[in-house]
């Protein structure tokens, strides 16, 4: 992971850490550390710091009009996610093609099984927008592809795509490495996306989790290991 001082002020990412994210959204430093270990806010890791986008966190707290309380399960009816579930909505596809970034987007749809009436090519669109605005590559190799603004009411719950790139793909990320390894995240609301992503973010920095995919696991073994993440988070 690159140092922070590095990363492009212009992209807007891990501009501020754990006190000022505190102050944004007025609540105790441990607090923040509780959301943070429970993968329930957007943050990224540098080292040994957590470090925060401002623009997420406001989105994090203001998705569908709750309180960030809420969203963080202390108050209201909790969401419940599940990484397998997603995973095997989605799907996990190996050698997808592509040479750039929408050609990679294009391709991952393909494979997808979107909801009865998705528009695939509005939601390509919006997909590459959000790519050319802000990165979704987290580094070291993996991107995360999604567009928090787009909900598909088709879904109940979110669908995860887990793709291996058959050649690496510049996504421009935080660390300036290419991109082998995509998740795409589609989502039928704002609060949804948001919550899996953390969620995500969570598992790709587990040791199980990372050995998977940098060796292209097996679905099974993904998905066996992603539900013991999952059974981690919600215990």
């Amino acid at each position: 992971m690159t140092n922070v001082q590095k990363c492009p002020k212009v992209r807007g990412v891990m501009e501020i850490g754990v006190k000022q994210a505190a102050e944004l959204l007025n609540v105790s430093d441990k607090t923040i550390y509780r959301w943070v270990s429970g993968a329930q806010i957007p943050f990224y890791r540098v080292g040994a710091q957590y470090r925060f986008s401002k623009q997420e966190l406001l989105l994090w707290a203001a998705a569908d009009g709750t309180t960030q309380a809420g969203l963080a399960g202390e108050g209201g009816e909790p969401l419940v996610l599940s990484l397998e579930e997603s995973l095997r909505t989605g799907g996990i596809f190996y050698r997808v093609g592509g040479s750039d970034v929408r050609e990679v987007l294009a391709q991952m749809l393909g494979l997808m099984r979107l909801p009865p009436g998705a528009d695939a090519e509005r939601i390509l669109n919006r997909l590459y927008e959000r790519e050319r605005i802000t990165t979704t590559g987290v580094g070291d190799g993996i991107a995360f592809p999604h567009c928090r603004e787009l909900a598909l009411p088709g879904l109940l719950l979110p669908m995860v795509a887990l793709g291996f790139l058959e050649q690496s793909v510049n996504f421009e990320s935080i660390d300036k490495k290419p991109v082998e390894i995509v998740f795409v995240l589609l989502s039928p609301s704002t609060r949804a996306s948001i919550r899996m992503m953390s969620r995500l973010a969570y598992a790709v920095r587990q040791p199980s989790v990372d050995r998977l995919l940098r060796n292209s696991g097996s679905r099974e073994q993904l998905l066996e290991t992603l539900a013991a993440v999952d059974r981690e988070l919600d215990g």
